[in-house]
């Protein structure tokens, strides 16, 4: 993914869970985000440091939609990779 790009997915969260959002890119990386909002583009919560590791907790109020996305801050290269995983306790 090239530096400043997004990559939204929309996930379906449940109430009385917590969701723990974790963003992992290559070598050639040095800040990746991790910005969840709600499906009216209002943004709940985001990563704020400036690493190649963004962590994000949320526990949602009640059911419903969400879009997480991934942004590649900072790549030294045309383009770099990233994994995302979703976790859930609860």
């Amino acid at each position: 993914m090239p530096k400043g790009a997004e990559a939204p997915k929309t996930v379906l969260l449940y109430p009385n869970r917590e969701y723990t959002f974790v963003a992992v890119c290559d070598q050639n990386c040095e800040d990746i985000k991790v910005i969840l909002k709600d499906m009216d583009g209002n943004k709940v919560t985001s990563d704020l440091t400036n690493q190649a590791v963004a962590i994000v907790k949320f526990k949602p109020p009640s059911e419903s939609r969400y879009q997480v996305s991934v942004r590649m801050e900072q790549c030294s290269k045309r383009s770099c990779n990233f994994g995302l995983g979703i976790f859930s306790k609860g």
